[in-house]
């Protein structure tokens, strides 16, 4: 039999909680459930810069990520997750 000390060393990924005498060791960050919105501003030059959109602001919004519209010829849009 091997006597001696052993030192180990642990690195928590997320998080650990200790109230009173409970210790809560977590594997993975809490979610967040709360509804993610973003926004994008666009400026004029990038309007104006925007290939394929002819300087008009609804052609540049249609090259965004998860837009998409139903035709050439309206100005609806669909935002992925949503109505127009």
């Amino acid at each position: 039999m091997v006597t001696g000390t052993v030192t180990v060393r642990i690195v928590l990924k997320f998080s650990a909680l200790f109230e009173e005498d409970e210790l809560v060791v977590t594997d993975r960050a809490p979610v967040d459930q709360s509804p993610q919105t973003s926004t994008h501003h666009f400026t004029r030059e990038e309007i104006e810069d925007n290939a394929g959109a002819f300087e008009d602001i609804t052609k540049a919004i249609q090259q965004l990520p998860g837009i998409v519209s139903s035709t050439d010829f309206t100005s609806d849009m669909y935002v992925r997750g949503s109505a127009s």
